[in-house]
């Protein structure tokens, strides 16, 4: 027979965020139902809706919001459970989230948001969604001056950098565009065409 309290205590926190990662949601239910806390989280400082919201379980991550999943937790990194979706292309994952008040623009320590990072991994549909169903501004900065299109650019990233472009976002010198640009170096010559066409408009 499962035996919830002897799991609880040789693997703790780890044995729901085990099952976040792998979305099984009647595990996940056996164990909240047994008292352990959906905000508990390892040395990482991952939580079990940030696991479950990396690997897109869609299911797990309704499930845990539901339970009450602090959804602004972040990781010692600084990053969010969006953060994690967004960069990994989990398109569903972030719909939830966002629907539930997730900030698109909550930065990591090292200055990522959903929204950047997003674009710097070439998520188009991600992009789209957060442009035109959730009205991101696609010229906001992070704290450190960075856009989406020197995300785009420096990953390499054309079909995002036209996209971006498409929808208002500038190449402009002084936004420090031209340190970003050494990501065109490798092999995406098309990027230099595109910002440089946008420029001498």
């Amino acid at each position: 027979m499962y035996d919830l309290n002897l799991e609880k205590s040789i693997f703790g926190e780890l044995t729901i965020l085990r099952r976040s990662r792998e979305g099984d949601i009647d595990k996940l239910e056996t164990l909240v139902l047994g008292g352990v806390d959906v905000n508990e989280t390892i040395d990482s400082g991952q939580s079990p809706l940030i696991v479950a919201s990396f690997f897109g379980q869609t299911g797990a991550v309704r499930f845990l919001l539901a339970e009450g999943a602090r959804i602004s937790a972040t990781d010692v990194r600084g990053c969010t459970a969006l953060i994690c979706a967004s960069s990994r292309g989990h398109i569903a994952v972030c719909r939830v989230l966002v629907e539930k008040g997730a900030d698109i623009n909550t930065e990591s320590l090292a200055g990522g948001t959903a929204w950047l990072l997003c674009c710097g991994e070439g998520h188009l549909e991600i992009v789209t969604y957060f442009v035109e169903e959730r009205a991101q501004d696609v010229e906001r900065r992070n704290s450190r001056g960075q856009t989406a299109v020197m995300f785009a650019a420096y990953f390499s990233q054309p079909h995002i950098v036209q996209y971006l472009l498409s929808k208002g976002a500038r190449r402009d010198q002084r936004n420090g565009m031209e340190h970003f640009l050494g990501g065109t170096a490798r092999g995406h010559g098309e990027i230099v065409v595109l910002l440089t066409d946008e420029a001498a408009h």
